[in-house]
């Protein structure tokens, strides 16, 4: 099978439901886009129907509820995947996440299997304190695909570090590839005046994105600075009582999930962006970081290794981890000052995502892994 022809496809093979506007079906989405805007053809395998230009979109179907919805999904990717290579022109097949299915699949095919890790999903489980027995199969699974796979891409560098920590035969073949965003999207509303008493949330409202931590901080901060919360999860319930237990329903607004078409708009008219996680997601860069860049807001964020360059190049406030309300306020009023939020600092800040953190950006690095490897004949 001659693997190193350039009209040979990709195939993205992922679990995840691609209509869903989470961070992400829209990385996937943004990925494989931008990949065939480069000429080059791609399967994408996920779950559901969707129609994605410049892309053949195959629904791997959905597993029902229960224990082992998780182990049917796995099988339903790899089923899929082996259809795709049964066509012999593939190149690569590129997936997100640990499947031995799948790479047991790509190892019997012969075709390069690159596995993009968007945490080090051991340490994330402890953390959101998922049984024993379970984080040991995960592990397990892991394992297998770090010993198997071609290569390997992290999405910032304290992820890789994390995934070489627990599996060291990755350490020569996993690269870094950093998430990105829209930036064209940010560009088209440049115009909307930043409110310099604005904060802005956006994001899933689960366990381990402390938004309690952030409503506490509110309390502590001047009573003109507001807070807008644009997302759902389990905990929006939790949130919106302590809100209100707080003293803060005039002053933090709740959203919930709005279309990710306007998120631009509210983001950009907000002077600093809020990502607080549970201690422990060291290696976590999520969407919401960049797109808050590229809309020229301040992060303010976890003192994270992968968000201290950010600091210093001024775009961002940290606060210590773990992190404590009088942390965050702390960070907030630094992040809120004239300097910070004068049209230069703004505007570095829009030009830094647009050069470092395009979706397009991170499309081209990936696929120079895939080729690099395929090219190679390494499985």
């Amino acid at each position: 099978m001659n693997q190193s022809a350039t009209s040979h496809g990709i195939v993205y093979a992922c679990a995840l439901t691609m209509a869903k506007e989470d961070g992400p079906a829209l990385h996937v989405r943004a990925i494989v886009k931008n990949i065939t805007r480069m000429g080059r053809s791609v399967s994408l395998l996920c779950s559901g129907p969707y129609a994605l230009e410049g892309a053949d979109v195959k629904d791997i179907g959905q597993a029902s509820s229960g224990l082992f919805a998780g182990s049917r999904m796995r099988h339903l990717l790899a089923q899929a995947v082996e259809k795709e290579l049964l066509r012999d022109n593939v190149k690569a097949v590129y997936v997100r996440g640990s499947f031995p299915e799948v790479s047991r699949v790509t190892r019997k095919f012969r075709v390069p299997c690159i596995v993009e890790y968007n945490g080090v999903l051991v340490d994330e489980l402890k953390i959101t304190k998922t049984p024993l027995w379970r984080r040991m199969l995960s592990q397990r699974r892991e394992a297998i695909v770090a010993n198997s796979c071609s290569a390997a891409i992290a999405v910032d560098e304290s992820t890789r570090e994390g995934m070489i920590r627990h599996y060291p035969v990755l350490r020569d073949k996993c690269a870094t590839v950093l998430n990105g965003c829209d930036v064209d999207l940010f560009d088209a509303v440049r115009d909307v005046p930043k409110d310099p008493k604005r904060l802005i949330f956006v994001g899933s409202l689960f366990s381990w994105a402390r938004l309690d931590i952030g409503l506490r901080a509110m309390a502590l901060l001047p009573e003109d600075v507001t807070l807008d919360v644009i997302g759902d999860g389990e905990r929006l319930s939790e949130y919106r009582k302590l809100s209100a237990d707080l003293g803060l329903p005039n002053r933090v607004r709740f959203h919930g999930r709005l279309p990710h078409k306007d998120i631009p708009k509210w983001l950009s008219g907000a002077a600093a962006g809020l990502a607080i996680e549970s201690a422990g997601f060291e290696g976590s860069m999520p969407l919401k970081v960049s797109e808050y860049l590229a809309a020229g807001c301040v992060l303010v964020a976890n003192g994270y290794p992968c968000h201290r360059h950010l600091e210093a190049l001024g775009h961002a406030r940290l606060f210590p981890t773990p992190p404590t309300p009088e942390g965050v306020a702390t960070a907030v009023i630094e992040a809120l000052t004239p300097a910070a939020l004068d049209d230069s600092a703004v505007r570095a800040r829009r030009s830094y995502a647009r050069e470092h953190l395009s979706w397009e950006r991170a499309a081209r690095e990936i696929l120079a892994v895939i080729d690099k490897v395929a090219e190679s004949g390494a499985l």
